[in-house]
């Protein structure tokens, strides 16, 4: 615990230009003791110093007012309702805000690069899978006397295509499988042992949360695109290969 001396400005006094003696009535200096840190987000951090009220009511020349209240709920309330109902109690005089009007820009801009990253991610997964295309049209075309053999004891070419169609869902749904494996392994540990640091001189872990929307939509573009370069080559291939 240490002491830090804090200057504020005194809303009493008004300023006048070019007086030195005005500019230092101004102002309020005081000490109090430091007994801990948080870290919320860098703009927060910054500006805000959290102090009992009985000592910004000292240091700010505030008797029995306030400037702002913040109050929480429950998980699962419905906000805009409370802000509904706090707004007609208190009247047109004040503004009430939710937590993500507050920081409407972090949340906005948290959310554009969401979905740049997963933009970005099915972009680099589109490429990839043509590297699935080749496997299976070289696969194709190596068996070749192989299949027209298979074709020659009765096999239809739905059958001989299904064959290169549920390899190119092994393929892909077992690179499914390792992918998520290892990533939500990593985020596992991360929140366990927190071995990636947001901010090192405050010991802050950076923040992993496991969500079903985000899984459910890697599943989703994984399972659609997999499913169409496995399907499109093996029936396109085994049509021009086989009479």
């Amino acid at each position: 615990m240490m002491n830090s001396p804090s200057t504020v400005p005194n809303k009493n006094v008004k300023l006048k230009s070019g007086s030195y003696t005005s500019y230092i009535e101004g102002f309020t200096t005081s000490k109090i003791s430091i007994c801990g840190t948080f870290a919320f987000n860098k703009r927060i951090d910054e500006r805000v110093l959290v102090v009992p009220i009985s000592y910004a009511e000292e240091v700010l020349n505030y008797e029995n007012e306030i400037s702002a209240i913040e109050m929480s709920f429950d998980a699962g309330v419905d906000l805009e309702s409370k802000k509904q109902e706090i707004s007609e109690i208190l009247g047109k005089g004040f503004k009430v805000k939710t937590h993500f009007e507050q920081n409407q820009l972090i949340y906005q801009t948290s959310q554009l690069e969401k979905w740049l990253i997963i933009l970005f991610l099915g972009f680099v997964f589109f490429m990839v899978s043509f590297t699935l295309v080749s496997s299976i049209t070289m696969l194709v075309l190596e068996k070749k006397d192989n299949l027209l053999t298979v074709r020659a004891l009765g096999a239809s070419k739905k059958q001989i295509a299904n064959i290169f169609f549920y390899e190119g869902l092994l393929i892909n749904f077992s690179g499914l499988i390792l992918g998520l494996g290892l990533g939500y392994g990593i985020c596992f540990l991360q929140q366990q042992f927190g071995f990636i640091m947001l901010d090192e001189e405050l010991g802050e872990q950076f923040p992993v949360f496991f969500k079903l929307n985000d899984l459910l939509l890697i599943l989703s573009i994984t399972v659609v695109l997999g499913t169409l370069v496995a399907y499109l080559p093996s029936r396109f291939l085994i049509k021009r290969l086989i009479k």
